[in-house]
């Protein structure tokens, strides 16, 4: 995956050249979400749930999880944005935490090297990563139109040997990502394909920040 890395003092920013030059390609979309992002965090927290959809020119907005610190204030939003057909996993923050964009395009990136000789997983492909001193971080992937491994074992489509394998296969890949502190290894952040029977990995994270160095 060819990628550039920005940094300044203030600023860390690294991205996919191949997005890069989509971004490029399709002006509007950076002005269409900052857009967006005006109408999202002006939107009384009452009123924000998950499926809530917002439509700003040619972008669809999906609010998958809103979630908060003890006490009220914003810890993160994930969200499903799609334009022209093409859909990809949004994370916006507004305060420093330990997920932080930056970082978390590399923590994937070394999880995908760690599970790469894995038949039966993927780690989705990381498309940006930007985090500032003034606590603002967004990171970015690709996005796969799947059932999570979470919603296919609730909803009892997987056969018994199929959700038996299933979780040998989550336990494994736990045990493989906890070397280097990853967090959030979760059902819930598992795309499943059942045609191919493989688990599609996203949102990952690590508690060592080292590990993209």
């Amino acid at each position: 995956m060819p990628e550039q890395i920005r940094t300044t003092e203030k600023k860390k920013f690294i991205y996919d050249t191949e997005f890069k030059e989509w971004i490029n390609k399709n002006p509007g979309i950076i002005k269409s979400f900052k857009e967006f992002l005006k109408q999202f965090y002006s939107t009384p927290d009452g009123d924000l749930h998950a499926g809530l959809v917002f439509q700003v020119n040619d972008l669809r907005v999906e609010l998958l999880k809103r979630s908060n610190r003890e006490g009220g204030l914003n810890l993160f939003s994930t969200f499903k944005i799609t334009v022209d057909g093409i859909s990809f996993f949004v994370k916006a923050e507004k305060e420093q935490d330990v997920s932080q964009g930056f970082e978390e395009f590399r923590s994937t990136r070394i999880a995908k090297g760690i599970l790469q000789n894995i038949p039966w997983v993927e780690v989705i492909e990381s498309q940006l990563g930007y985090q500032d001193s003034e606590g603002r971080s967004y990171f970015v992937s690709k996005w796969r139109d799947l059932k999570t491994v979470q919603e296919v074992l609730l909803s009892g489509e997987a056969g018994a040997d199929e959700h038996f394998d299933l979780r040998n296969k989550i336990s494994e890949i736990r045990r493989l990502l906890s070397k280097l502190e990853f967090f959030d290894v979760d059902k819930k952040n598992m795309f499943y394909d059942p045609a191919t029977k493989k688990i599609i990995l996203y949102d990952l994270d690590s508690l060592d920040q080292k590990v993209g160095v």
